[in-house]
């Protein structure tokens, strides 16, 4: 199998890879069929998800600059890699409309502004 880390190093470019990527997420039928598109055993993937859910986030406060306090839920390393996992495949399957550059893959608040200048 294909190692996943190996395909988020190399980003669009390596169109095999990520064909092999997309087919296995259309025909996602189940837990296995997940786990074996994260290329992480089941039950460690079952671990992170359901058993031990109640675990997946770290809870603490920040400051912000006016004093007040920002309690963040960061997610714990595990779910983390699993979620930008995720987003890697989304963005090979999700077109956005040309309009959109927000959380796109090489647009930014900088594309943006240049359209209107």
């Amino acid at each position: 199998m294909v190692e996943f880390n190996v395909l988020l190093k190399q980003g669009k470019n390596n169109y095999k890879m990520n064909d092999d990527k997309i087919i296995k997420f259309k025909k996602l039928n189940g837990f296995e069929s997940i786990a074996k598109l994260f290329d992480i055993p089941k039950a460690r993937l079952w671990a992170i998800l359901i058993s031990k859910k109640e675990h997946n986030y770290t809870s603490f406060e920040i400051t912000k600059k006016n004093g007040s306090k920002r309690k963040i839920h960061a997610p714990i390393r595990e779910l983390a890699a699993l979620q930008k996992k995720l987003s890697r495949i989304l963005a090979l399957i999700y077109t956005p409309m040309s309009c959109v550059h927000g959380f796109t893959l090489e647009k930014s608040i900088k594309t943006n502004t240049q359209e209107h200048l």
